[in-house]
Formats: C-alpha cells, structure tokens, sequence
C-alpha cells in the first residue's frame, strides 16, 4: 500500500495567479478609464472650438454689414442712422444662409437702437438635425451716442455674439461661448 504524504503549500500557485490577474485588471480598469476620461476631455476641447468660431463668425457678419455693406450704400445698415426713424432689416445672408428672427429696438428718442438676428441652421422638419460644418449663433448690435472724448455725432457700436456648436437647442452637449466687441464708429 501507498501512502501519500499531503503537502503544506496546496493551491499556492492557484492564489498566485488569481492575485496576479487581480492586480493586471485593476491596472487595466484604470487605464482604460484615464483614456475614456481623456476622450471625454478633448471632445468638450474640439466643441468648444465649434462654439467660439461660430460666435467669432456672428461678430464678423455684424461688422461686415456695419462697415462693408452701409460705407457701399451710404447709409448705417443696422440702425440708429443719425437720429432718423431705422431702415427696415428684412433680411440679409452671413456666410451663404439667410439671417433670421430680426428685431430691432429703436429708444424713444431714436438714438439708440438694438437689433438682434440669429442664423440656425436646424432642419425646419427635425430641429435635432443640423449641419455641424455651418455656423450657429446669435448676434446683438447695440449702437448709442458716443461721449467723450469722441466726435460729436460719433456712435458707439456694440457686438455681442453667441455662438453654439449645435442648433439644437435641447441637446444636453450644447456648447455656448460668447465674444464681445466695442468700436466708436
């Protein structure tokens, strides 16, 4: 008859290597969770991007139309023209698409006025659909009287423009950045 003699060290390799697969998972786990954080990060860095070029092109349109369109024609585009009743702003194209939702607000004196327009560019049929490589933004000019030391009959122009990088307004990953501009024209 044989006997076996039991061993103190049973299962010791079988501990080891579950201790060992243990230890390369975690240090996968976490790896794999900086890189997704990492993806997260610079994603939000790339829509940001698309925001602040959006609004940097509602700024460029205003003063285009400011200076390049109303020194062509005459005229101010956007009002206050030097205290008479506004021109009418129907409608005018930034960027190859037509400017929507234009108010203008005239102060009772006619002095001062804000206008705001805004381009979107969401499909009218779903508003969650929108083209991504075309910009998206909301603009205010705002002109009043300027004061010293400028000239007399000198108007102060301001531009704000907020730009998104979606025209989805209930996208919960909708981006806004915002740029400002003062000028005395």
């Amino acid at each position: 008859m044989k006997y076996f003699k039991s061993k103190k060290n049973t299962g010791f390799t079988l501990l080891f290597s579950s201790l060992v697969v243990s230890i390369l998972m975690s240090i996968g786990f976490t790896i794999s969770n900086i890189t997704l954080s990492q993806l997260l990060l610079s994603s939000s860095g790339r829509e940001s991007q698309f925001a602040f070029y959006n609004a940097d092109t509602g700024v460029e349109c205003a003063m285009y139309y400011e200076y390049r369109v109303s020194h062509s024609t005459g005229g101010s585009f956007f009002p206050p023209n030097s205290g008479t009743p506004p021109n009418t702003v129907d409608s005018f194209t930034c960027n190859g698409v037509t400017a929507s939702v234009i108010s203008i607000i005239m102060s009772p004196d006619l002095s001062s006025a804000t206008t705001t327009f805004s381009i979107n560019h969401a499909d009218p049929a779903d508003p969650t659909i929108c083209d991504k490589t075309k910009p998206s933004f909301k603009v205010l000019v705002s002109k009043t009287p300027a004061s010293a030391p400028a000239p007399v009959g000198a108007t102060s122009v301001y531009v704000q423009s907020r730009g998104y990088n979606t025209c989805d307004a209930s996208n919960p990953k909708r981006v806004e950045r915002g740029l400002y501009a003062k000028f005395t024209d």
